[in-house]
């Protein structure tokens, strides 16, 4: 199980990349702060009214909250820091389903963006080969950023920084 300096330690660095406030056009997530989308937000309790100004005000400890519980509590049971740094910055950038089916697109099973416990015990025996499951779980990945530019070619535009997210998340 992961430690909770290693959840605090993603947690952290996900904060430090996503920034402050953006609120790209092109971006299809939206508005976001912290990388938490306004969408995310108002899944919140006390947040179903949130607004962009909402999400630009946004407090730092709100965001560390959202992420421990929609985006680290999936992931929390594996064991190599690096393999849940990958899982959870990608649940963060493809939900929590989209990642889902990135790690069963690499386990090579049944692809339903649900982790239940098949897909769980197949995971988690993955990791007594992390190298090599972690080059499936980048091509996966690397396979789903070229369907979303394949579907929505604007998104062509945010390509080197998904690279980049691939290459910090490998190495944290």
């Amino acid at each position: 199980m992961i430690s909770n300096a290693m959840q605090n330690k993603v947690v952290d660095s996900i904060i430090a990349s996503e920034g402050g406030f953006v609120n790209d056009p092109h971006d299809h997530g939206g508005a976001t702060n912290y990388g938490i989308t306004l969408a995310t937000l108002r899944m919140q309790p006390g947040y179903d009214g949130a607004t962009i100004d909402t999400i630009r005000s946004l407090d730092v400890s709100v965001a560390k909250h959202i992420y421990h519980n929609i985006y680290v509590l999936p992931y929390i049971k594996l064991s190599n820091d690096v393999i849940f740094s990958f899982c959870v910055n990608g649940a963060v950038q493809h939900g929590i389903s989209g990642m889902n089916k990135i790690i069963q697109h690499a386990l090579s099973i049944t692809v339903d963006g649900i982790l239940g416990k098949e897909s769980q015990g197949k995971l988690l025996c993955a990791e007594a080969s992390p190298t090599q499951f972690l080059a499936s779980l980048v091509t996966a990945r690397l396979n789903y950023y070229a369907d979303i530019i394949h579907k929505h070619p604007d998104q062509l535009k945010f390509a080197c920084g998904w690279m980049r997210r691939i290459g910090k998340d490998l190495t944290l």
